[in-house]
C-alpha cells in the first residue's frame, strides 16, 4: 500500500520506517524549505532535521519499545543517557522529591527513559528512512486534499500533488491535515506558558551536575527550570514562564539570533529566581537558544476520517509536563504497524482504523488529561496553595515508587490492541 505522509518529524519519520520494513511504500512530505536551509548552513552540511536547536526528548519505556521492534533502539541508548529517576524540588534545590521512572518486570533495554538530543534522534531516524528507500520531500505545504473511495489526491502549497492510498497526517499540533480534515476551528490554544530550550558542553566549559534529571519550581511565580543530562557530555534544558510569545518563537525550531545577549539575559533571570548557581552557569554558557511557545490541543473525539489518519501531536498534542508527548506519537506508530501486518488487504482499511481510534483515543485523551491536571499543580496563587500542591506532588510519586498507582510508562501497545481485537 502507499502512504502520503504530512510531517517528517520524529513520529512521521518513525511511522516511516515501520511500515516501509513491513513492504509498504511511504513518502514524507514535510514544509521544511531547503533553500533556507541552505542559506542558514553557510555552505556547510544541509540535513532534513530540526538543526541542533538544544531541545530534547525523553522517551520513556513505552516508547522505546517500539524503537526496539523497529530495530534502532541500540543507537538511540548509545546516543541519549537513561534517566531512572526525576528530582523535582523548589527553585532554590530545597525540599527535594525523587520519583522512580523505570518500570519493574520489563526488558533492561526498555526498563528506563531516555533522555537524548531531539537533533541526534532526528537524524537516526532519516538515516533509517533512507535505509529502508523512504523518500522525503521538502518544501511541501499541504493545502488541501480529495478522497476518492480508492486513494487521496493530496495537493501542496508550490503545486506538487502526490497520490497514495492514505494520507497520515504527522505534521505537528499546528496540523494543517487536521484542520482541512475536520474545520479550522480545531487549533491548539496557547497556554499561556512560554519557554526556552537550551543546551551546553558540560566538559568544554568544565561545569558538573549532580542529577540526570531536574525539576526546579517556584509555584508561587509560576516558573519552573528543568535540566535534562542527554549525554556524558551535554545537558539540555527547558525554562517556562508565564508570559506573551516571543516574536523569535516559531513552531520551526529557530535559534535566536543573538545567543550572547539572550543566554546572558536567562542567566540572569533564573539567577533572580534562586536557581541554583551550576545550574544557572548551565544556562550562561550554552551553545544554542530556542524560544518556544507551549499550546494544547482540545481533546478531539475523531482521529480518522475516510482514508485521512492523524498521528502524534496532530492528533493528541499536549502540555509537556508529563513526559509522554513522543511515546505515545510511538504508541501511535506501533499500533499501526501492527495493525496492517493484521489486515494486509487494503480493503481491510476500514478495520484498521476502527481499532486504531478504538484503542488510542481513550488512552491519548487519558495521558492529556493527566498532563493539564499535573501542569495546576506547578503553579499556585498563595502560599498555602503552593505548599499544597508540593504536598500532593509528594503524595504522588510516594504512590508511584510503591507501585499504588499505575505506571503510564508501564502501557503496552501490543498488549491493549489484542484485548481490543478480542473483545470485537
Amino acid at each position: 500500500m502507499q502512504f502520503v505522509i504530512v510531517g517528517a518529524g520524529l513520529v512521521g519519520a518513525s511511522l516511516a520506517v515501520a511500515l516501509a520494513q513491513e513492504g509498504h511504500e511511504c513518502i514524507l512530505h514535510d514544509r521544511f524549505d531547503m533553500v533556507e536551509a541552505a542559506v542558514q548552513a553557510k555552505g556547510g552540511l544541509v540535513t532534513v532535521s530540526f538543526g541542533d536547536v538544544g531541545g530534547h526528548v525523553m522517551i520513556q519505556t513505552n516508547g522505546l519499545r517500539i524503537l526496539k521492534r523497529m530495530g534502532i533502539l541500540q543507537q538511540v541508548l548509545d546516543a541519549g543517557l537513561i534517566s531512572p529517576t526525576v528530582c523535582t524540588s523548589k527553585m532554590d534545590g530545597t525540599k527535594p522529591l525523587r520519583v522512580n521512572m523505570f518500570v519493574e518486570g520489563e526488558d533492561d533495554d526498555i526498563k528506563n527513559p531516555v533522555q537524548i538530543l531531539r537533533t541526534l534522534l532526528h537524524n537516526i531516524l532519516m538515516k533509517a528512512c533512507d535505509a529502508v528507500g523512504v523518500r522525503c520531500f521538502t518544501g511541501k505545504k499541504l493545502v488541501a486534499f480529495t478522497q476518492t473511495p480508492d486513494s487521496v489526491e493530496c495537493r501542496f502549497e508550490d503545486g506538487f500533488v502526490a497520490h497514495g492510498d492514505f494520507l497520515i497526517g504527522a505534521d505537528g499540533v499546528h496540523s494543517a491535515t487536521r484542520k482541512l480534515l475536520f474545520g479550522q476551528d480545531k487549533v491548539a490554544q496557547f497556554t499561556g506558558v512560554v519557554g526556552y530550550l537550551g543546551c551546553v558542553d558540560l566538559k568544554a566549559n568544565s561545569l558538573t551536575v549532580d542529577h540526570p534529571t531536574t525539576f526546579h519550581v517556584d509555584r508561587l511565580s509560576k516558573c519552573e527550570v528543568v535540566m535534562f543530562r542527554v549525554s556524558e557530555d551535554k545537558l539540555a534544558w527547558r525554562v517556562t514562564e508565564y508570559a506573551e510569545p516571543d516574536t523569535e518563537a516559531t513552531d520551526s525550531w529557530r535559534a535566536y539570533s543573538n545567543l550572547p545577549k539572550e543566554s546572558e539575559r536567562l542567566a540572569n533571570m533564573v539567577e533572580k529566581w534562586g536557581l541554583p548557581q551550576m545550574y544557572v552557569e548551565c544556562i550562561r554558557k550554552s551553545y544554542r537558544i530556542t524560544p518556544v511557545t507551549i499550546y494544547d490541543l482540545p481533546d478531539i473525539p475523531k482521529f480518522c476520517d475516510g482514508r485521512v489518519l492523524l498521528i502524534g501531536d496532530a492528533a493528541h498534542g499536549m502540555r509537556p509536563n508529563f513526559g509522554q508527548g513522543l511515546s505515545l506519537g510511538l504508541e501511535d506508530v506501533g499500533t499501526l504497524r501492527e495493525l496492517f501486518k493484521m489486515f494486509p488487504e487494503p480493503a481491510d482499511y476500514k478495520k484498521v482504523f476502527d481499532l486504531y481510534e478504538k484503542t488510542r483515543i481513550p488512552r491519548t485523551h487519558n495521558i492529556a488529561g493527566r498532563s493539564r491536571g499535573m501542569a495546576a499543580t506547578v503553579y499556585a496563587d498563595t502560599p498555602m496553595r503552593a505548599n499544597l500542591s508540593h504536598f500532593k506532588t509528594r503524595l504522588f510519586y510516594l504512590s508511584m515508587n510503591w507501585g499504588l498507582l499505575p505506571h503510564p510508562n508501564a502501557f503496552n501497545y501490543e498488549e491493549a490492541l489484542a484485548a481490543a481485537i478480542k473483545e470485537v
